[in-house]
């Protein structure tokens, strides 16, 4: 296959995978787990789970389990695109104020017919488009209540056969949770996906950077844990566009879970905006959350789930 053409098809395959989101590699913007897709995205502020590295790295710290490991699948936009979101999450506590934590996210594309220059099909039938990465980050809890913590990120992007790139990004993040009485407040800021650029042939394609700020606030019902609680959060992309997103959650003795959510956006700079609702359990350290995203006109039918454990 000419050059050229190989080059122009990596093009039209990256369009096609971020049609839903504007920005190059929407992996970097779509969050792991049901909690995050249930909740309208507002994240930032959040302490649990094994996925706190991506939500808000300094969170790890403000955490008081010693583990939290979980395990997602999602499919994103079926019936625009039909992604599959496959990803892994650990945070573990390894000295006082000091935690360590990993993540790794895949996004599978659809597959689509390799052809030639001529424009028939190829002896290589087809290619699925891929998109990962990896991050590993610390934070640290230098007052009480309050952290800062640092990732760094390998992103992976592989659009057609021998047309695949790198990039490496690092995200800073600071994050603040106390307990007053029955009161819990939480607040994060993290300015996300600084580094270096992919390249495919002569084209150069900067990571979605932006800066993210939240807030929420959970009132506890009872001596059993039984809560309500209220999340929102605002992005800023550093090219343009914005985003926000507010949640809701109802727990009954920290073991039944009930969310909802709505996240705005952009289709023209970034995630497009949806309304969400999610569901969950947990026993014993174990937890099950599912997550559906609605009244959206390209992500609608979207859905997560995920399966966590923490001691």
């Amino acid at each position: 296959m000419n050059i050229r053409i190989k080059y122009l098809l990596a093009a039209m395959v990256l369009c096609l995978g971020t049609g839903a989101a504007a920005q190059t590699f929407p992996s970097l913007l779509i969050g792991a787990d049901a909690f995050g897709f249930s909740n309208g995205a507002a994240s930032v502020s959040r302490t649990e789970g094994g996925f706190a590295i991506d939500q808000n790295v300094a969170g790890m710290s403000l955490n008081d389990n010693i583990l939290d490991a979980t395990v997602a699948f999602g499919l994103w936009q079926p019936a625009y695109s039909g992604d599959k979101l496959i990803s892994a999450g650990i945070r573990c506590k390894v000295y006082k104020g000091l935690s360590l934590g990993m993540s790794f996210k895949d996004r599978l594309q659809n597959p689509y017919q390799i052809t030639t220059s001529t424009g028939s099909a190829s002896k290589d039938g087809s290619y699925t488009p891929k998109e990962y990465n990896l991050a590993l980050g610390a934070s640290y809890a230098f007052l009480p209540g309050l952290s800062a913590g640092v990732s760094f990120r390998c992103l992976r992007s592989a659009l057609a056969p021998e047309i695949a790139s790198t990039a490496f990004g690092v995200d800073l993040a600071f994050a603040f949770s106390r307990t007053f009485g029955r009161h819990d407040l939480g607040a994060g800021l993290s300015v996300n996906n600084l580094g270096t650029k992919l390249k495919y042939g002569e084209n150069k394609y900067s990571q979605p950077s932006l800066v993210k700020l939240g807030a929420s606030y959970h009132y506890i019902l009872d001596e059993k844990s039984s809560h309500v609680g209220l999340s929102a959060e605002f992005d800023a992309l550093f090219k343009g566009g914005i985003m926000a997103g507010v949640g809701a959650e109802y727990s009954f003795r920290d073991m039944l879970f009930v969310r909802a959510g709505y996240h705005y956006g952009n289709r023209s700079k970034a995630v497009p905006s949806y309304a969400s609702a999610g569901l969950g359990v947990k026993f014993y350290g174990i937890s099950l959350n599912a997550s559906y995203i609605f009244a959206s006109e390209v992500l609608s039918n979207s859905f997560g789930i995920s399966l966590g454990y923490s001691f």
